[in-house]
């Protein structure tokens, strides 16, 4: 059911894609980006091995999930 989805984010506006040609990719599975974006920690993800960085570093995803109010990890 679930393919692939991309942000663009650009001068603080995020467009959707579909991800293709993505320069930087976060790889999960719907669960664990549901979990990221409701408070789940993304080096949770990362170090339970439930979701792969490619294309640069963790913290170059987690400067752009800055970007975004996402609730305070615990």
């Amino acid at each position: 059911r679930w393919g692939t989805a991309g942000l663009h984010v650009r001068n603080c506006v995020a467009v959707a894609t579909d991800g293709t040609a993505a320069a930087l990719t976060l790889e999960t599975d719907a669960a664990s980006w549901a979990g990221l974006l409701t408070g789940g920690g993304l080096a949770t993800l990362l170090d339970s091995g439930a979701a792969t960085v490619s294309g640069g570093t963790a913290e170059q995803v987690a400067a752009i999930l800055a970007l975004f109010d996402l609730p305070e990890t615990g």
